[in-house]
């Protein structure tokens, strides 16, 4: 199988989402890699920065072309985290969003890795409960996204971007 990184450049910065709702839920998708078709994890929206863009517009974009939701412009940035996988270091930034709940539509979907889109059961609004509780077959990457959303969801914000350690 053909590897999704392939083409990427080897250092990615990348902006991830944290979309709340009026219920303080969070909104999670639902994919898995092409190596292991029968792991699935949930994740929150975002992707990479093109060349030229700030880690928020990239945000902005990403939120768009995945869900199509538009904002005029992303919360704070409360994690950060660097990663590699397969050769690529992830230079990863988590951006907050408040929204009243939606069903997301992607405007613009990238073909090549983002199939998972069009599938049944490709995203779903969390409760802060349920992400504390959940122990399903699929993982939550992150996983500090199960325990580190309460002061999220209280609109407590770090002054400074908190590490993510995993």
């Amino acid at each position: 199988m053909a590897d999704w990184t392939a083409h990427l450049p080897r250092d990615r910065p990348t902006s991830r989402i944290l979309v709340i709702d009026e219920r303080d839920r969070l909104l999670l998708l639902r994919a898995n890699n092409d190596d292991r078709p029968e792991e699935f994890f949930w994740f929150s929206p975002g992707g990479g920065v093109e060349p030229g863009e700030s880690y928020e517009e990239g945000a902005r974009r990403e939120l768009w072309e995945e869900t199509g939701l538009t904002v005029p412009s992303v919360g704070p940035c409360v994690w950060h985290r660097d990663r590699e996988f397969r050769g690529v270091q992830f230079r990863e930034r988590y951006f907050v969003v408040h929204t009243e709940s939606f069903d997301p539509e992607p405007a613009d979907p990238d073909p090549r890795w983002e199939q998972y889109l069009l599938r049944d059961g490709w995203y779903r609004w969390w409760t802060h409960e349920e992400l504390l509780r959940y122990d399903g077959p699929d993982r939550i990457l992150p996983p500090a996204i199960q325990t580190m959303m309460a002061p999220i969801l209280e609109r407590r914000f770090p002054s400074e971007p908190l590490l993510l350690d995993r």
